[in-house]
């Protein structure tokens, strides 16, 4: 089973049908901590403020739930922009809230400035590519992914997987998957047949049933 965490912030239908059309049977939406029953994932989803959402963690009884899930080894979590920056430790954007703390490291603005063409909020098709010569990833590197942010994560520690995306002169981390949590910048959901692939691979990490 999966299920979709819902924070009250969007339509989180795009997100269900995609990993539906990935093949995993079972997947519900939630709106609450105690409507959990025992998934497999748990997905973060997500567009909207950081300091908001983490209200939201709150109110709902989310924050307990995920934590929970990734000590004591009931669940793997994934969390989906708005939901990736999550995992982390704070944002930039709600500096006087915290995040869930899973990750070590804080979410930033993206860079702006006479060297830096590139506008924010960022929004469209962008290639992801890894730093590392093996990836789970591996067969959809060099892909356009869509993508509409204005924000990235700096984790303190380079992940298991990590994925990366142009930005600017240098590189911006858009996504990793490590051993119970991980995330994506961009949406898959939105991500044409590339991002089915990808979902896909979500769901065999979490070994989930098809």
């Amino acid at each position: 089973m999966i299920e979709i965490l819902s924070f009250g912030l969007n339509n989180l239908s795009s997100v269900k049908n995609g990993l539906e059309a990935a093949g995993a049977n079972n997947v519900r939406i939630i709106s609450d901590a105690s409507q959990s029953q025992a998934p497999r994932l748990l997905i973060l989803p997500g567009t909207g403020n950081f300091g908001a959402a983490t209200r939201e963690l709150e109110s709902r009884g989310y924050g307990d739930l995920v934590k929970a899930a990734v000590t004591d080894r009931t669940a793997k979590v994934f969390g989906i922009c708005l939901g990736f920056h999550l995992l982390f430790d704070s944002s930039d954007e709600s500096i006087e809230e915290s995040g869930l703390g899973l990750v070590s490291g804080r979410v930033q603005k993206l860079s702006q400035g006479d060297e830096c063409e590139e506008r924010v909020p960022r929004v469209g098709w962008a290639p992801i590519f890894s730093s590392m010569s093996e990836n789970i990833f591996q067969n959809q590197l060099n892909s356009d992914v869509y993508f509409s942010h204005s924000y990235h994560p700096l984790p303190e520690v380079e992940q298991t997987n990590s994925l990366y995306s142009p930005y600017c002169d240098g590189k911006i981390l858009v996504g990793f998957l490590g051993e119970r949590l991980g995330g994506f910048q961009f949406h898959p959901e939105r991500s044409s047949k590339v991002g089915l692939a990808l979902l896909t691979a979500i769901c065999g990490w979490a070994n989930v049933e098809k």
